[in-house]
């Protein structure tokens, strides 16, 4: 991966604030390759075990606790939740008349498109 610097860009292409200025032409390095990113997730997924982590969410939530910090607990437990018991996924159903059926099944005017 090639590391981006301010000095790779040149001076010109920034404002007086430090912001791009319209029209910049910085080429990104854009994402990974799949074998750098499936190297990457399987290097994250063996850095600590299984008694690893569930030390860590206990001590995490043990600091919390002691810190009397509702925001720490909280995301512990989201931390905990999104990994135990997944994140819930979000569905859109879509229908060949999807916003006149809606209309319709609240009982609200339906217009004509004639």
């Amino acid at each position: 991966m090639i590391p981006i610097t301010i000095d790779a860009v040149a001076s010109t292409d920034r404002d007086e604030a430090g912001r791009w200025k319209p029209g910049h032409a910085f080429k990104s390095p854009g994402r990974p390759k799949k074998e750098t990113e499936a190297a990457i997730l399987s290097a994250i997924s063996n850095a600590f075990s299984e008694q690893e982590i569930t030390f860590y969410l206990q001590e995490a939530m043990r600091l919390a606790i002691e810190m009397k910090s509702p925001r720490a607990i909280v995301a512990v437990i989201e931390l905990q939740a999104a990994y135990g018991l997944g994140r819930p996924t979000v569905r859109i159903e879509q229908q060949p008349n999807g916003l006149q059926d809606i209309l319709r099944q609240l009982g609200q005017h339906v217009p004509n498109d004639e």
